[in-house]
Parts: C-alpha cells; structure tokens; sequence
C-alpha cells in the first residue's frame, strides 16, 4: 500500500508519474500543445456533499485505477465540495487513500477515486485557464494581424 497524499501540501509529484507525464498539458510541453490535448474533462459535474463525509473515505488503494475515467468525471462545480472533502481527509485519525464522490441524480453512479484526484483537478483546472488565455490572444491575434502566415497559424489553432 502506497503512503498517504498530504493535501495540505500541493505539489504535481504527488500524482502517479502516468498522470504527471502523460494526462497533464502543462509540464514540459510548449504552449501549442494546450490546443491538442485532449484529456480536458468534457465539463465540470455537480456531486452531491454528504452531511458525514467519514463513510466515503476509505484506507484502502485503488492498485488497478483506469485513468481514462478521468476523461468523464470533471472537477467538482462548487470549489467547497472538493474542500470539505480534502478538510475531511486531513482531520481523519487513519490515512485515506481513496473517497467515493456521488453526482447528482441523473449524472452517473457513485465513483471511488485515490486522493490524488484533488491535485489532478487543480491542475487541469489552471491548464484550462491557461488555455483560455491563450485562446483568448489568438483570437486577438488573428483579428489583429496583417500576416497572412500569422492568421493562418491562429486560425489552425483555433479549430
């Protein structure tokens, strides 16, 4: 069994090296690779927040996790959701390795995910805004240009 994430700590090298390599768009990769990941969760989903989060934090690993569910669960809606759950965590007197997040009714069953899904949100999250910004600048850049070769590279991002 692996040791316990820290979530008052937030570093990306709590993440499994799979994810930091190859689900993250950020970490050593140029800005031009923001526009053809395609990891981004589809969107964001509402969870529902028990009154007693104790029965939905669990000492026991997922060893065989598919990461490709990360591509169907987004980051919580509401910031305090994932809050109250890392403030749960932090205040059990066992080591959490895994948590059950419910969404709402009508958007899919129960779902167990190791801790490190806090960190992997955040990240995506910021990798988002990122490419928001830089969306934002090619827009910009392709109304604004007078190169034919500079519009054309805006425009191909774009799509």
């Amino acid at each position: 069994m692996s040791s316990p994430i820290d979530l008052t700590e937030d570093h990306k090298d709590h993440l499994p090296s799979d994810i930091q390599e190859g689900w993250l768009p950020t970490r050593d990769k140029s800005v031009l690779h923001l526009f053809t990941f395609d990891r981004y969760p589809v969107c964001k989903t509402h969870y529902l927040l028990p009154p007693d989060l104790t029965p939905v934090l669990h000492e026991a690993d997922i060893p065989d996790f598919d990461y490709n569910i990360l591509l169907q669960l987004g980051p919580p809606v509401d910031p305090s959701v994932s809050q109250a759950y890392q403030h749960a965590i932090r205040s059990t007197q066992h080591p959490v390795h895994s948590v059950t997040l419910t969404p709402s009714p009508g958007h899919g069953e129960p779902v167990r995910l190791p801790v490190w899904i806090f960190h992997y949100w955040r990240e995506i999250e910021l990798a988002a805004s990122y490419l928001e910004q830089w969306r934002g600048a090619m827009v910009w850049l392709h109304s604004h240009s007078e190169s034919p070769a500079t519009a054309g590279c805006c425009q191909e991002l774009l799509e």
